[in-house]
């Protein structure tokens, strides 16, 4: 398989399968493992991760939770416990089949995922893109159960986000990770008592891109700035 090419494959997760694709990077470099957002898919990152993996030479394998792109699964029905069980059972596969997984990466919904991911598995690297969070009581309630209202008035209260279990709980290793945390700067979804409490439990590097609301392709974000925030993603897992 080429550099740069992209192979799908499917992950055997709790009697059925998960989607994912192999982004072929430099060989020996490392495995980054991504989640996506709420509403995405690994076919919408397709083009993001192929700029990732340009820039660090890592290989990447980007995951489909149950009910994200096609498949037999609603997301509505879904819970955020079944996707952090899902995502346990992804690096472990991915660990299986590619040795170790050197960098992990989450963003929006998938940044959630992949903190407490991170909890449960050491991961050298771990990026979180405008990671969102949920009321705790929720871990094991369906999305389309959830109170949306409740779910913001909680992640905008500083006092209540600080004793969320994802916060309080020690990580698995003894050795601490490096963190990214990526916030942007115009961020309607996610706000400031969320990412600073990411901050403060995960962050070693914060990159603020000024000028971005919470979707990086929301056509009112500065073009002009893209580069610079590949290159931050880049450059932190290429080290």
């Amino acid at each position: 398989m080429m550099k740069g090419m992209i192979r799908n494959s499917t992950i055997p997760c709790l009697g059925y399968t998960l989607q994912a694709d192999f982004h072929e990077g430099v060989p020996g470099s490392g495995v980054l493992l991504v989640f996506v957002g709420f509403g995405g898919s690994k076919e919408d990152h397709a083009s993001f991760i192929a700029r990732i993996v340009a820039l660090s030479g890592k290989s990447a394998v980007v995951v489909n939770l149950s009910g994200q792109g096609e498949g037999d699964f609603s997301m509505k029905e879904m819970t955020a416990g079944r996707h952090i069980l899902e995502a346990v059972e992804a690096f472990e596969w991915v660990k299986a089949k590619h040795g170790s997984v050197t960098a992990l990466m989450g963003t929006s919904y998938g940044g959630y995922i992949a903190a407490y991911l991170s909890l449960y598995r050491f991961i050298p690297k771990l990026i979180l893109r405008t990671p969102a969070l949920y009321p705790p009581e929720d871990l094991y309630t369906s999305h389309q159960d959830r109170d949306r209202t409740h779910t913001r008035l909680y992640t905008s209260d500083m006092g209540m986000v600080r004793t969320h279990p994802l916060f309080l709980q020690t990580g698995a290793g003894k050795e601490k990770n490096e963190t990214l945390l990526i916030v942007h700067g115009r961020d309607e979804l996610v706000l400031s008592a969320t990412t600073d409490a990411y901050g403060a439990r995960f962050a070693t590097e914060t990159y603020v891109a000024e000028g971005f609301m919470h979707r990086f392709n929301d056509p009112s974000n500065p073009s002009e700035a893209r580069p610079t925030y590949y290159e931050a993603i880049g450059s932190f897992i290429g080290q």
